[in-house]
C-alpha cells in the first residue's frame, strides 16, 4: 500500500490554532522543509462563510 505523498514531489501541511496558522511545505524525496510560515489570526472575526450543502 502506498502513501498520498509517494505521488507528490512536495508535501504541504496546513496547522490552524485560535492564535496562529501554520504551513509548512517539505520535499518529498528528502523530507527537507522547503517553505512554511506562522500568521496571527485577525483579533475581529470574519463572517460566517455561506453554506456549501445549501443548508444553515
Amino acid at each position: 500500500m502506498s502513501i498520498v505523498a509517494e505521488g507528490y514531489a512536495y508535501v504541504i501541511g496546513v496547522d490552524t490554532h485560535a492564535r496562529t496558522h501554520t504551513y509548512a511545505i517539505t520535499a518529498d524525496a528528502t523530507g527537507a522543509c522547503t517553505g512554511g510560515e506562522a500568521f496571527p489570526v485577525p483579533s475581529t472575526p470574519r463572517p460566517p462563510e455561506p453554506s456549501r450543502s445549501g443548508h444553515a
